[in-house]
């Protein structure tokens, strides 16, 4: 199952593929857990379903090869643990990157309980996987889940007007977390739907509008 996580259904204005899909709506954008608040939704959903396979795309984000959405029988588990798109982050590590776009939260990564073989990987990668998406087994969402939400309500400098940072320290975990369980990953495409044409946003395809 993939599930498509969006604000209002309205953000959903074209048609996703008639099978294998879910569309989650967050509706705690602004609470502490943020976005996470549909990671608990679909968490849920998954285990009431058993669903042994699980993706998680935002509204106007997906996966693709040859601009076609990639569906569940385009993702193979037997041999990579984990779907990702990867960005460069050129003369930055995750630890800096973090550091120079949310400078009210300089160092947090550093102050959340990350082991110290953790922070080593933070200060020393020059890439991250972006978007809090990804396309993996339950089983390891479910670890996934345990471990993001366990480090985040760690947090006790959170901030109403910031309500999203949870969501963007959760793409900083999700490449950690990815990189020290040593996971075997397989890099696939973005793309973003301009949410006014509904055509692929030629200027939304990778680093260029990223980071954040």
């Amino acid at each position: 199952m993939i599930y498509v996580i969006c604000r209002n259904v309205e953000e959903i204005k074209y048609n996703l593929p008639k099978e294998g899909f879910k569309v989650i709506v967050n509706t705690c954008p602004d609470n502490f857990y943020g976005e996470f608040g549909a990671w608990l939704k679909i968490y849920k959903d998954a285990k009431e379903n058993n669903y042994e396979n699980i993706g998680v795309y935002q509204a106007r984000r997906y996966f693709h090869k040859n601009n076609l959405i990639l569906t569940n029988k385009d993702f193979n588990l037997d041999n990579t643990d984990i779907y990702l798109v990867k960005y460069p982050l050129n003369k930055h590590t995750i630890y800096t990157q973090f550091n120079q776009c949310h400078p009210l939260y300089k160092d947090l990564l550093e102050h959340i309980g990350l082991s110290n073989n953790e922070i080593y990987i933070a200060k020393n990668t020059n890439y991250i996987f972006p978007h809090n998406m990804f396309y993996t087994k339950f089983s390891i969402f479910e670890k996934m889940c345990e471990y993001i939400f366990n480090l985040a309500t760690t947090i006790k400098t959170y901030k109403k007007d910031d309500s999203k940072i949870l969501g963007f320290l959760g793409e900083r975990l999700l490449s950690i977390f990815v990189l020290s369980n040593k996971l075997k990953y397989t890099c696939v495409n973005c793309i973003r739907i301009n949410k006014t044409t509904l055509k692929i946003d030629d200027n939304d395809l990778g680093i260029e509008k990223w980071p954040y």
